[in-house]
């Protein structure tokens, strides 16, 4: 058989052509585009933040922001003394020294020599300037031995600003009434203008009450002081924190209370000892009258009855 070289040559050829073409569309591809977006589905905008104006940001904070701080302050003390006459004098003349003043006083008790009536102990209510409250407070606490102090301070700016922003408000209110009562010409429209103008004249007054008490409290600082006498200055011992400690203490003070008991029944049992003998030479007279009396008695019906037996 005859080997066909032009054949064989033309098939190869016809290979590599449809080989090359195929490559050729491999190589070309060109995947579709991305849809674009259409007027029905625009693209999401940012969204907006809201502003505001600057009168809206004025606010309470901005307020208690503010250096003019309103703040009532408040001091109690509770203190011992052994002497209670100077505690007293020495207590009202730190008032004088630090331009202060007493805006209350009690006192009870006749003495520590006076069993019934038990030791004197006073209650004070100071109002003391606010930027001198400080140093008062700490000679006062230096006047006998505290037991108790507790403090306390209140702000009060929101409320103060609150009170004359509305006195404000009602001053132009009383001008405004003030103007048209003035042009009012007929009488009804008269009355109401009156009657307006006393609510709103009324309204101012209590307003500015209220802001002068609250200038008050602020200006002057409150120290209440309750003084008691006593024999013994109590002694602050720090709490027991072991078991033995605690068992310790718990025993001790379990023989000062035993002890104070038995010391109260006798001189409770001295005290009374008087009336006891009083009431004793009383009841002992009733009980010789009344056997008095009884043994005459006795002694008339016996005599009767003897003469009725001689009869």
């Amino acid at each position: 058989m005859k080997f066909n070289t032009k054949g064989f040559l033309f098939t190869i050829f016809i290979t590599i052509v449809l080989l090359s073409g195929c490559g050729s569309k491999s190589e070309n591809y060109d995947p579709a585009p991305a849809p674009m977006p259409t007027p029905s589905s625009p693209a999401e905008s940012p969204r907006e933040v809201p502003r505001f104006d600057s009168d809206e940001q004025v606010s309470n904070e901005s307020i208690l922001l503010s250096t003019d701080r309103k703040i009532i302050h408040t001091k109690n003390i509770l203190m011992e003394t052994l002497d209670f006459d100077a505690a007293r004098e020495d207590v009202n003349m730190l008032v004088n020294q630090y331009a202060g003043y007493i805006e209350n006083a009690d006192i009870t008790g006749t003495g520590i020599n006076n069993r019934f009536n038990g030791n004197r102990s006073a209650y004070y209510k100071f109002r003391i300037p606010t930027e001198r409250m400080t140093l008062f407070v700490e000679d006062l606490m230096a006047l006998g031995n505290v037991t108790q102090e507790n403090s306390s301070a209140e702000d009060v700016t929101l409320q103060y600003f609150d009170l004359d922003a509305r006195i404000k408000s009602l001053v132009i209110k009383e001008e405004r009434l003030l103007n048209l009562l003035e042009q009012g010409t007929e009488l009804k429209d008269i009355i109401e203008l009156e009657k307006s103008l006393a609510d709103t004249r009324y309204e101012i007054e209590s307003y500015i009450s209220r802001l002068s008490r609250l200038e008050n409290q602020v200006s002057f600082g409150t120290v209440t002081l309750n003084l008691r006498e006593v024999i013994e200055i109590t002694e602050i011992k720090d709490p027991p924190k072991t078991f033995r400690e605690k068992v310790s203490s718990g025993f001790i003070d379990s023989v000062e209370t035993v002890k104070n008991i038995i010391v109260e029944t006798v001189i409770f049992i001295i005290v009374i000892l008087p009336y006891v003998i009083v009431l004793g030479i009383l009841l002992l007279i009733y009980l010789i009258v009344k056997k008095y009396y009884k043994a005459k008695s006795k002694t008339g019906s016996t005599k009767e009855i003897n003469k009725k037996e001689d009869k």
